[in-house]
């Protein structure tokens, strides 16, 4: 090898060979660079990689606990507001399977429409059918079976209403009493059974019975009924607005339908259109000339043909309203009479 190199040593060579010589080398030494710089570049580039993932999970995660709190947030303040003994505004569940009312923070106005629907007559102390309740707080309603069912039609209702005049305090108690009955009990009514009908013409078959309270009605309406003929019986008090209609039989223009042919809204004049829609005869001058100028024979598409009246006869200071389809003149005036005398 010392050989090799003293040889080497020795040999010499033109100057433009050597230049060259040296040039190649050089070309060589910035090829072996250049064949370097792809692979570290990839390098860098998965190296960048790494760092931007990095940066995006931290920024995700970040975002997830957000979320989880915001998510979290309510429970916690309904749990502590339980803790702290205070209820929230939705209502609980109690022992007993049934739903709280829910809570609201008290205020220094009434609540208006709170009302109370108890089974009627279940309190011996009401009388004549209405129930003794009391006002319900923030507007909810309550309802006490009484052994029975709460809605059935026989109820009472009590309710907070508008004042009707300066002495009724800052709101007025209305009170109004439905009760479905049966024949015989609506017969038995103490203020209005004895003015009604003691039979009605043959097949017609009672349908049902109301009586009805509230502070500006009270009255007791029955219906008969044979197939689509019916007999609608109403019996109230006479009131100041009804004295209008009170007719004489002498007077034919208030109350004779053969005056006024159809359309009546036409024919009849609008002085006259109260009392002869509705007529009130006094039972004492009833003839059953005035209850046929009363009837009228109807043959409508769709339905029976036969007789219809509506009118209304005072005994005393008891009015009753008929509406009558299917029964002759003659059947509903004996009734009528048949009442008086009875009374």
């Amino acid at each position: 090898m010392k050989s090799y190199k003293e040889y080497m040593d020795r040999i010499t060579v033109p100057g433009p060979l050597h230049q060259k010589l040296v040039s190649r080398a050089s070309e060589k030494g910035t090829a072996g660079e250049a064949f370097k710089s792809p692979a570290q570049g990839t390098e860098n580039r998965r190296r960048g990689r790494v760092a931007a993932f990095r940066r995006y999970a931290a920024a995700f995660a970040s975002l997830a606990v957000v979320l989880v709190c915001i998510c979290a947030t309510p429970h916690l303040w309904k749990k502590t507001a339980s803790s702290d003994g205070q209820p929230d505004n939705t209502g609980s569940l109690l022992p007993d399977g049934s739903l709280s009312e829910p809570f609201s923070a008290p205020s220094d106005e009434p609540s208006v429409g709170s009302f109370t629907i108890s089974k009627a007559g279940s309190d011996p102390t009401a009388g004549n059918g209405e129930t003794q309740g009391d006002i319900q707080h923030n507007g909810v309603p309550h309802v006490s079976d009484q052994g029975g069912d709460p809605s059935a039609s026989d109820v009472s209702v009590k309710y907070i209403t508008e004042p009707d005049g300066p002495d009724s305090g800052p709101f007025g108690i209305s009170t109004v009493s439905r009760n479905d009955l049966g024949l015989d009990e609506a017969r038995a009514d103490a203020d209005f059974g004895a003015y009604l009908p003691k039979s009605v013409p043959s097949g017609f078959a009672f349908e049902s019975a109301v009586r009805f309270t509230d502070n500006e009605r009270d009255f007791l309406r029955v219906l008969w009924t044979r197939g689509m003929d019916e007999i609608l019986w109403s019996v109230s008090r006479l009131e100041e607005k009804d004295k209008a209609r009170i007719t004489s039989v002498a007077d034919r223009e208030n109350y004779d339908l053969a005056l006024y042919p159809a359309p009546r809204a036409g024919s009849v004049p609008e002085e006259l259109m109260e009392i002869v829609d509705d007529p009130i005869f006094r039972i004492e001058d009833l003839t059953l000339d005035a209850v046929k100028a009363r009837s009228v024979e109807v043959a409508d598409a769709g339905d029976i043909p036969g007789p219809r009246m509506s009118f209304s006869v005072l005994y005393g200071d008891i009015l009753v309203k008929l509406n009558v389809k299917g029964a002759s003149p003659e059947e509903i005036y004996d009734i009528l009479k048949g009442i008086g005398a009875s009374l």
